[in-house]
């Protein structure tokens, strides 16, 4: 594989990028990072859906299988382990094998029926549990933390068995569209409603997280008080997912508030929290999140806040100065310098070393961000953008199907003004699955000019 561009930094996080996946493939699985084993189904959905199948699909296949119990449903904690069935989905799109789609399909529907069982509260027409990723309290105020347990860090020790968070809910939403995507893809007979599941959880998302002036709430406690604070990764899907309009989400976006190093996980910070302490999950930058958060902003048309999240991460990833010079778990907002926060009344966590989502979340904004690849069942749409300080990209041997795809991009911005294929012109911007061989993009792009 071949990358480059005429921005030198952009080269040097994206070399550190990749050899930080290369760094944690471990017996032929994607471990989650350095100082972490290859055990998380969230890790290994996320990287999945970060686009690794165009580098690396042998290995994400075995990492996607090695966090399911025999194929049959997928392992973990409950709450967020529906996000495999995204992954999985993914997968399939960038790969096109039917094979390990027919399987994906019957772990990813006994997941669903197990779920629907145990997590979903018909009270609201919403699933309950913790949101993504975020399994230490620190994610939560009170009444979801408990004080009078303060020294317990993990989530489920405090009231967090009932409560609903709108990022988990968003999964749960994609995971119903793409079982019913898997469902028409393979041709089944067996009548389902995960169309008809899906609206319906959408509606209810959207009565419960968005109140009428565009903000997206994070989470409703086991007492139904709302929690109205900011959570980046429940913003992101939701834009990304389509819950929102992306002018709703233009209109969420501009109003939430970033720093200089990026948009933070959740925030304000809690009162239990402050600056000199800050919370794990709470007011600090997880570069993983950020990368979908600039992945929504070009669904939105922010196109500033793509390339802010986009120069950000690079900064972060590169600064010698703070010992950085890698894709840590975790940093601070207000210095840039890795920051593993507190939990409840543990002292000191570690932000670990070499993250594997940091590292494909930064690949991601190059793939699926500038490069524009979006894969849908028919084949792979590119609608680019190239960020201010980039008029150059190529990138040479990306996996899709049965296809190598070669890209080069020259220019500026969103509007496409030549796309040629091998050559020749193409104005639908597209590439069919069925497709073999070495195929050549050529795009030249500019900023539309308005009087």
């Amino acid at each position: 594989m071949m990358f480059e561009t005429d921005c030198p930094k952009v080269n040097e996080a994206w070399e550190l990028a990749v050899k930080t996946v290369r760094y944690n493939i471990r017996d032929s699985i994607l471990a989650a990072g350095a100082d972490y084993g290859g055990e998380w189904t969230r890790d290994v959905a996320i990287n999945t859906w970060n686009g690794t199948d165009l580098f690396i699909p042998e290995v994400m296949e075995r990492s996607l299988w090695h966090v399911t119990d025999g194929r049959r449903t997928v392992g973990h904690q409950y709450w967020d382990k529906i996000i495999w069935v995204q992954g999985a989905y993914y997968h399939y799109l960038l790969t096109r094998d039917t094979n390990f789609l027919k399987e994906a399909y019957i772990c990813s529907r006994n997941t669903m029926k197990q779920l629907e069982t145990v997590a979903y509260d018909p009270s609201y027409g919403l699933f309950t549990g913790p949101s993504v990723f975020n399994d230490g309290i620190s994610a939560f105020e009170e009444p979801i933390y408990d004080a009078s347990k303060p020294d317990l860090s993990g989530v489920m020790r405090h009231n967090t068995q009932n409560i609903k968070c709108l990022s988990t809910n968003c999964v749960y939403y994609m995971a119903y569209r793409a079982l019913n995507e898997m469902h028409r893809i393979l041709g089944e007979t067996e009548h389902v409603e995960y169309a008809g599941k899906a609206e319906t959880l959408k509606e209810n998302i959207r009565r419960n997280f968005f109140s009428p002036r565009g903000k997206l709430y994070y989470a409703i406690d086991e007492q139904g008080g709302v929690h109205k604070h900011q959570e980046a990764l429940g913003n992101a899907f939701a834009i990304l997912s389509g819950i929102v309009t992306p002018l709703e989400g233009h209109l969420t976006l501009i109003r939430n508030e970033t720093t200089e190093y990026g948009v933070p996980s959740i925030t304000p910070t809690f009162k239990r929290f402050s600056k000199e302490r800050p919370g794990r999950h709470n007011r600090l930058i997880w570069p993983f999140v950020n990368a979908f958060y600039a992945e929504a902003a070009l669904v939105t048309g922010d196109w500033d806040i793509f390339e802010h999240e986009f120069r950000a991460m690079a900064a972060l990833a590169l600064d010698e100065d703070n010992g950085n010079y890698n894709f840590y778990e975790i940093f601070d907002p207000e210095t840039g310098k890795p920051e593993g926060g507190n939990q409840a009344g543990r002292a000191v966590w570690h932000s670990r070393r070499h993250q594997t989502w940091s590292a494909t979340g930064y690949m991601t904004m190059v793939c699926q961000g500038i490069c524009g690849l979006r894969p849908n069942p028919d084949g792979i749409e590119i609608r680019p953008y190239l960020p201010r300080g980039i008029n150059r990209l190529s990138i040479k041997g990306l996996k899709f199907g049965k296809m190598t795809l070669d890209i080069d991009l020259q220019g500026q911005g969103y509007r496409i003004v030549d796309f040629r294929v091998d050559g020749r012109k193409s104005a639908n911007h597209f590439i069919a699955a069925d497709e073999t061989g070495r195929r050549h993009i050529e795009i030249r792009l500019d900023r539309p000019r308005f009087p």
